[in-house]
């Protein structure tokens, strides 16, 4: 009898759990491996924006630091300490235009690229990186050139349709920097095997990055015994840091009465202080408004373009010019959305300066390279002295030096 009613809990254990058996519902998620625009979401790592369709999206990495996208402060102290600072500032407005821009890549269908401020020590380079990063979140969101091309396939893979900022090129490996260019403007990564012998689908990713160093790319390519090539140029713009006649490093105004040292500390600790707020502000509209956002892109970006080249315009110089175009109109449109505190205009008359720039270094490089080609064909007349002593000095016969040996 005791054993009988011992018996009749685990009798009602068993039923209840075949209820909850019958009454379990399975629920299924789409795994993703990139961040970034799947459809009409926005995928980050730890949160989703816009329509998923219903469905849950989650956002699966190898990668173990993952990305920072942390929030800190308040929008309106990050627009009035360090946006609005910006301001008549041609290189920091187009690192914060960047950082808008780099979300519209995948609904203006455009190319990813690269925008590289070259320029000396404690120039300021690192501080329009700093800018750009708060768009995102703390100073951890930026990056160094300091990692293996494994490990930047990665890190771009968590930064699709994102700001990728890295600094100091100089800590990239020489014989490895036209491939990590490449491999970072097209968007695609190594093709591997699996264990089986099968082929892997390679990794692919929209990213935009923005570098900075004291060195430009092709400096390291050549290092590394590489060629540049027209292809490095147009994926990575090569930007001096420092405006033409400026005096101020990277900077062309600043508050009265404070040094570009100064300056560039108020920025970095604002930027500490308050950031990524704005992106978040920025993938809400985006998501919640895509049609009226991308009808405003281009429009922008064309008009944009028509001040930029002719039509006529090199294939190359206008590819670049489009790159330019779009990040011009992203800031122009994040500052008609109140979040940047700027005027109208600012974010145009930023990547046309800019632009001027990449165009009129572009022109000192190929003289410098037609210069050298000259010189290698013809040297006396590189060097008029070589000629003279060259024209001097007459081969002699083969006849002529076998009879001078023979007498020796």
């Amino acid at each position: 009898m005791s054993a009988a009613i011992a018996s009749i809990p685990l009798l009602f254990l068993q039923i209840n759990r075949r209820k909850t058996m019958t009454n379990f519902k399975i629920e299924k998620a789409r795994c993703v491996t990139r961040t970034g625009w799947h459809g009409n979401a926005f995928v980050l790592p730890a949160e989703t924006f816009g329509d998923a369709a219903g469905e849950e999206i989650i956002l699966q990495s190898a990668i173990a630091d993952g990305v920072t996208l942390t929030r800190a402060g308040t929008l309106a102290d990050w627009r009035t300490r360090v946006a609005m600072p910006c301001a008549g500032n041609s290189r920091l407005v187009l690192a914060l235009s960047a950082a808008f821009a780099a979300s519209c890549l995948g609904m203006m269908n455009a190319e990813g690229g690269g925008i590289h401020f070259r320029g000396g020590s404690s120039s300021g380079k690192t501080t329009a990186l700093l800018a750009a990063a708060s768009v995102y979140g703390p100073a951890t969101f930026m990056r160094t050139w300091r990692a293996t091309d494994n490990a930047l396939e990665s890190v771009a893979s968590l930064h699709s349709d994102m700001l990728l900022p890295l600094d100091e090129i100089g800590q990239l490996e020489p014989r490895a920097a036209g491939g990590a260019a490449y491999m970072l403007a097209n968007g695609t990564g190594k093709t591997r095997s699996q264990r089986d012998g099968s082929t892997r689908a390679a990794a692919r990713f929209r990213v935009l990055f923005l570098s900075a160093g004291e060195i430009g790319l092709g400096d390291l390519v050549r290092e590394g015994g590489g060629k540049v090539r027209a292809g490095h140029e147009v994926r990575v713009m090569d930007i001096p840091a420092e405006p033409a006649g400026g005096t101020l490093g990277i900077f062309e105004r600043m508050p009265e009465g404070v040094t570009p040292g100064q300056f560039a500390e108020q920025l970095k600790r604002a930027t500490a202080e308050h950031h990524g707020h704005a992106f978040a502000e920025w993938l809400r509209y985006l998501t919640g408004n895509a049609d009226t956002a991308r009808t405003a892109l281009r429009t922008k970006a064309d008009e944009l373009l028509k001040q930029l080249v002719l039509v006529d315009a090199a294939g190359q110089v206008r590819r670049v010019a489009q790159r330019f175009a779009l990040i011009g109109a992203a800031g122009e449109l994040a500052t008609d959305q109140g979040l940047t505190g700027w005027k109208s205009g600012e974010a145009e008359l930023a990547a046309y300066v800019c632009f001027r720039s990449w165009l009129k270094a572009r022109a000192l490089r190929e003289a410098r390279r037609t210069q050298v080609r000259r010189e290698r064909l013809h040297p006396q007349r590189a060097h008029p002295r070589l000629g003279q002593q060259a024209a001097r000095v007459r081969p002699q016969r083969p006849q002529i030096a076998r009879r001078q040996q023979r007498r020796r």
